[in-house]
């Protein structure tokens, strides 16, 4: 690990020190405002590491540094209680509350102070530039396009491209949004009505920021003119978008052109694209792209979402290019005949071809997709296409395992030892055939730079609008946390997967650490109001569990049963450890 490395994991533990610091300190400040004995004041739990003590408080450092705890006097069920003034139990209702709900309050109050501070110095967000619509997503069924820029969502103001999948995760399914984009200098409003990724477990509208060119200066990228900043957005004359290279790209035999925006300048840039060879055997098969994802306008009265189209004009149809050669053989004015699967129901429909407009304009309102079966299409020269497998051939058996979909033919790649050929099992027309395929490793073309989200600072000019926006941050994330639980406990619209568990937090930290100071105080800001409303839950053993029971006696006149107390405490604690345990598991599962 290098010096900068450990300087960034240092300051992963001091933040979230802090964040547990700030809550524990609004419990003791309280506690001894009202005049409770602290008897404990500890970072961490399990047994005591280091520490000191001054006057009856033990301040100290413990074992496990996940949380940490305020233990007053009097305060647990089963404690020795005493006729002491400074016992927990001998304060009232609503100072024992003042006491209770203090943490929350200084864990708020440090998001308060904290977002006027960074607000002034500026920190770094990603531009709310719309850099790419996926097609077939609800974004581009209403219209939105790449480089628009978006300034409301539902009237709330968009500051940074994250707030527009917080707006669309915490909407009504089914409802919309009105999305205020400026495009091309215009004003516009879209209505985009978000749809469930089952993915995800949340409702997206499927746009990503705008990405740009992350470039080495020592690089022979950066020596042939390549530059940070530059937004990639032709590929030897075809327009693209910046993601084009998350893809594997094939190997480029001679020389490509990349067409660069550099400001509001159009800019060239030849290359000779390297050859990066994986650990990764490939067969060289795609799935079919028969799916229709969606489609928008007029004149598809037959097609629905989803269908699979089988065959057009007697033709199967495997990929989005085969259907446009069927319906361009038949011209404007004609019709095609179409076999498809709708909900696993065969269909016999007919698609009228329009004479009124641009067929290239039409089939564009078309966005096409995969179901993942098990169906495949060879890549031209590959071993699959070499062997003898055939468009629409179905893969059913291979590498010892079954074939149901697409995944388990990656699955059955993936752990391909490269040793000797593969023996399949491939249905076509109805017959079971046997083809031996000898994978080769995979190939693909490297151009010698990375991507990244464009950002932006976002910076308040004067001390007063900071902290306006700093008091309006915090109000916002506060509610959005609300409306996150709400959502996953009642609605069900947010699934529990998204929840982020000690590995997330200390990830995420890491992550911003590399950023830039004030992104780091940023993401504490928040993780402080996280932990606020988390601590106002109504479970026991967390102190919006506590403001329960003390809302029942005072309702009733008189404390809870310690008995019953203690049971729920017990309860609560293993929901916690329960939550901890799922949460972690989260973790995992999106680390791997």
């Amino acid at each position: 690990m290098d010096i900068l490395s450990l300087v960034n994991a240092l300051l992963v533990i001091v933040c979230v020190g802090f964040i547990i610091f700030v809550h524990e300190l609004g419990h003791f400040l309280a506690a001894k405002k009202v005049g409770i004995r602290v008897e404990v004041f500890s970072l961490g739990f399990g047994p005591r590491i280091l520490g000191f003590r001054r006057g009856n408080t033990d301040y100290r450092l413990s074992a496990f540094p996940i949380g940490g705890y305020v233990k007053m006097a009097g305060e647990n069920p089963g404690d020795l209680k005493t006729d002491s003034s400074e016992e927990f139990h001998h304060k009232t209702v609503g100072q024992r509350a003042f006491v209770l709900s203090a943490g929350v309050v200084m864990n708020l109050l440090s998001a308060v102070v904290l977002f006027p501070i960074l607000f002034r110095l500026g920190v770094p967000f990603a531009e709310p530039l719309i850099g790419k619509v996926d097609v077939g997503s609800p974004a581009w069924v209403a219209g939105l396009e790449t480089g628009d820029r978006v300034i409301s969502v539902d009237g709330d103001p968009v500051f940074k491209f994250d707030d527009i999948g917080t707006y669309t995760a915490l909407s009504s399914p089914g409802v919309g949004l009105d999305v205020e984009v400026e495009r091309r200098g215009e004003h516009q409003t879209i209505h985009v009505v978000p749809r469930i990724d089952e993915s995800r477990g949340m409702l997206t509208m499927g746009v990503l920021p705008l990405a740009e060119l992350d470039v080495d200066p020592d690089s022979e990228a950066y020596r042939r003119g390549l530059r940070t900043g530059d937004i990639p957005v032709s590929l030897n004359g075809e327009p693209i978008d910046g993601y084009k290279f998350q893809e594997p790209l094939p190997p480029f035999p001679d020389p490509v052109t990349l067409g660069l925006l550099r400001g509001d300048e159009h800019v060239e840039v030849e290359l000779q694209p390297g050859v990066v060879e994986s650990k990764v055997h490939r067969l060289g098969v795609l799935a079919l792209r028969n799916k229709l994802l969606a489609v928008r306008g007029g004149g598809f009265d037959s097609l629905r979402d989803g269908d699979i189209v089988e065959v057009a004009n007697g033709r199967p149809v495997y990929d989005p290019e085969g259907f446009r050669a069927v319906v361009e053989a038949a011209g404007p004015g004609g019709t095609v005949s179409l076999q498809v699967t709708r909900e696993g129901e065969p269909r016999a429909l007919v698609l009228a071809v329009p004479n009124d407009r641009p067929l290239d304009g039409w089939l564009e309102n078309m966005a096409w997709g995969s179901d993942f079966d098990n169906r495949v299409v060879p890549v031209e020269g590959a071993p699959a296409a070499v062997a003898g497998i055939q468009p629409g051939d179905r893969i059913v058996r291979g590498g010892g395992m079954r074939i149901n979909d697409y995944s388990d033919i990656q699955k059955m790649m993936s752990d391909f030892d490269g040793k000797g050929a593969l023996d399949l099992e491939v249905m076509r027309d109805g017959a079971s055939l046997g083809i031996t395929v000898e994978p080769d490793l995979w190939t693909h073309a490297s151009l010698g730079f990375d991507l990244r989200y464009r950002t932006y600072l976002l910076r308040k000019s004067n001390v007063l609008d900071a902290c306006r926006a700093g008091f309006q941050n915090t109000a916002i994330e506060f509610a959005r946390v609300f409306s996150v639980l709400h959502r996953m406990i009642f609605t069900r619209s947010v699934s529990p997967k998204n929840l982020g568990g000690p590995v997330t937090i200390v990830a995420t930290l890491y992550r911003f650490a590399e950023i830039g100071f004030t992104k780091l105080l940023y993401i504490v800001a928040l993780l402080s109001i996280n932990l606020a409303v988390f601590n106002l839950l109504p479970i026991p053993v967390l102190d919006g569990g506590q403001l329960l029971f003390l809302l029942i006696e005072k309702v009733k006149g008189s404390p809870v049963n310690e008995r019953v107390m203690g049971l729920f405490q017990w309860a609560g604690l293993l929901l916690i450890i329960a939550l901890l345990l799922f949460v972690t598991f989260q973790d995992i599962r999106r680390e791997l």
